[in-house]
């Protein structure tokens, strides 16, 4: 691996790390359970192991505020032997916060959230459309981020780095359409 490959992955590590600081110090909050969707349950841990062919270890984040009445819910897993950031499977869920005074809108939070990585002046260029999954996806390989949106329902992103620490379309693209028929 180059040297510039190493100093960017530990940059992504590092602001990472700072938004799970800045996220705990602002008061990241558990959501009661009710009408709430574990992430785990959507990408399971036989479909982190069926990718990276090993056993996969998972750990799940505490439920972050959101824009738009929503809270953000992340699972990722990793090989029981591998580095937390690679190879790795992270499944993001944006969802009705279930205590939140603002009325849920995932057609609005799409909208404020895809401007930002839909921009093509972004650190890491516009990302490509992906048809077929969803009602809109797109694929941003520098990140190795799969966006997926579903009208009404739920927005998501999927991070996956494979068994071989390179960027999956292809794996994101199968996880994906799993997640799509596990959403209720």
């Amino acid at each position: 691996m180059a040297a510039s490959e190493v100093c960017e992955r530990n940059r992504i590590g590092v602001v990472v790390l700072g938004l799970l600081v800045v996220f705990a110090v602002t008061g990241a909050r558990t959501v009661g359970a009710a009408g709430r969707i574990d992430p785990c349950t959507l990408v399971t841990k036989a479909d982190a192991e069926e990718v990276f062919g090993a056993v996969a270890k998972a750990s799940a984040d505490p439920d972050y505020p959101g824009l738009a009445g929503s809270i953000y819910t992340l699972c990722a897993y990793a090989p029981g032997t591998g580095h937390a950031l690679t190879p790795s499977i992270s499944v993001g869920l944006y969802q009705k916060a279930v205590d939140s005074k603002i009325p849920w809108d995932p057609n609005g939070l799409w909208k404020a959230q895809s401007a930002g990585f839909l921009d093509p002046n972004q650190e890491f260029g516009a990302p490509e459309k992906v048809a077929g999954l969803g009602d809109e996806a797109y694929w941003q390989k520098g990140t190795a981020t799969l966006y997926v949106f579903k009208k009404g329902v739920a927005y998501f992103d999927l991070t996956v780095r494979d068994a071989k620490d390179e960027p999956s379309l292809d794996t994101a693209k199968k996880l994906a359409a799993k997640v799509l028929a596990r959403l209720p």
